[in-house]
């Protein structure tokens, strides 16, 4: 897993609803369905977020798009979308252009 960090859901930080700490570890996952599995077309299945409480372990899962990373940009981050190297200072990744700053 990566190193725990603060999110937003909406433009609202995330807290853990059973110990009210705000570090989680994000992982992207896709939710599979016996169907799709069925056909082998597992990639077409939609995909959510979840989050990892770094102090209690407590999952909390979003099927949304509305998650963005309080991230510090003065240092070098990976891109949720491709896990390409994002340099310090920006916003965007130069291998996809996936940016977690709203256009």
């Amino acid at each position: 897993m990566n190193e725990p960090e603060k999110f937003t859901i909406k433009d609202q930080p995330l807290k853990c609803q059973h110990c009210g700490h705000d570090h989680f570890s994000h992982r992207r996952i896709l939710l599979n369905t016996r169907g799709m599995t069925f056909f082998k077309l597992d990639w077409l299945n939609a995909d959510a977020d979840i989050f990892v409480c770094a102090k209690c372990g407590h999952l909390m899962w979003f099927a949304s798009d509305s998650v963005s990373a309080e991230e510090d940009v003065s240092q070098p981050t990976t891109c949720l979308s491709c896990r390409a190297l994002i340099p310090s200072g920006s916003t965007t990744c130069p291998k996809c252009g996936w940016t977690y700053k709203e256009a």
